[in-house]
């Protein structure tokens, strides 16, 4: 769905819902609809929350996917450039006036104030998620600052997710998996502090087309080397896709994202008939909603997708 937009084409959502199970299809739907608002607010167009309501109402019960559209809308019409004000927004959405500002001030004020770290800038959102690249005052250290925005109203599957990715990656010790320094909550955000890769992820580099085969498989077996020590420790990443593999100074790639991760002693976000992973690196188990049975081959299958990417 979204190579399609980055190809300019305006793909529909309703066929691509079509494709999902009755389970999964809120889930499918929540995602695609902040897409597609996203990509339409980005191309120029005055596209609204309103309007994605309207269209999918089925969202309209769902006040945590309700808020998410705005604070993307928000957020990116900020992005934009536009003059953009959270008495709008109230005015827009007059029930949720106690809800709202405390969604969107953080979008608006800026970078957050962490204390220990120095913000130098973003690389990255998505969501309710932002990551700052920082400088870590006592030991003079830069790293990837991992935060949730409005963390009192994201939901505890958001702060679950950020706690289980911590808590995967600092069991693992090894050169292909990006390092976790710190893991804590200030003012009621959650954030984590990584390893900085310089290199930026593989997702972009892929941008200008494949790489060489004999690059490609060099590549990728870096990344297999981070995923057999996850394996090892007895954790399964279960989102693997280039999006999520880092590079570091060296070109070196390194695993990230262990949010999905689950751990073999019984811990990790797995929920029953849940859909977790990405299309297009899922192992056929994943794909059905069978997250619970995805062990060490479902990693393996999505490294298959990745080299042949």
């Amino acid at each position: 769905f979204e190579s399609a937009w980055r190809a300019r084409e305006r793909p529909d959502v309703g066929a691509f819902l079509a494709q999902t199970s009755e389970a999964d299809r809120p889930a499918v739907l929540r995602e695609l609809a902040g897409l597609e608002l996203e990509y339409r607010l980005r191309a120029g167009e005055a596209a609204r929350v309103e309007e994605c309501l309207g269209r999918f109402p089925a969202l309209g019960s769902e006040p945590a996917a309700v808020l998410g559209l705005i604070a993307l809308e928000f957020r990116v019409r900020l992005d934009c450039a536009e003059r953009v004000t959270v008495a709008e927004y109230l005015e827009r959405f007059p029930t949720l006036r106690d809800t709202l500002p405390a969604v969107l001030d953080p979008l608006r004020r800026g970078p957050a104030e962490v204390p220990g770290y120095e913000i130098l800038g973003e690389l990255g959102r998505g969501g309710m998620r932002v990551v700052y690249r920082a400088r870590h005052l006592r030991l003079n250290r830069l790293v990837a600052l991992k935060m949730i925005l409005a963390g009192g109203h994201a939901g505890p599957a958001e702060r679950d997710r950020l706690r289980a990715e911590a808590e995967a990656i600092a069991r693992l010790h090894h050169p292909g998996v990006v390092q976790v320094y710190e893991a804590g909550e200030c003012d009621g955000l959650p954030f984590v502090a990584l390893e900085l890769c310089p290199g930026g992820s593989l997702d972009r580099v892929l941008t200008a087309g494949p790489l060489p085969p004999r690059d490609a498989a060099r590549l990728v077996e870096g990344v297999a080397r981070g995923v057999q020590a996850a394996h090892a420790a007895r954790v399964v990443h279960r989102d693997l896709k280039p999006a999520n593999v880092l590079l570091g100074a060296d070109g070196a790639p390194k695993v990230t994202d262990f949010g999905l991760a689950k751990c073999l002693d019984g811990s990790g976000q797995t929920g029953s008939g849940a859909l977790l992973g990405t299309p297009g690196y899922m192992a056929p188990e994943q794909a059905e909603g069978r997250g619970k049975e995805a062990g060490p081959a479902a990693d393996v299958y999505a490294l298959g997708a990745i080299l042949y990417e």
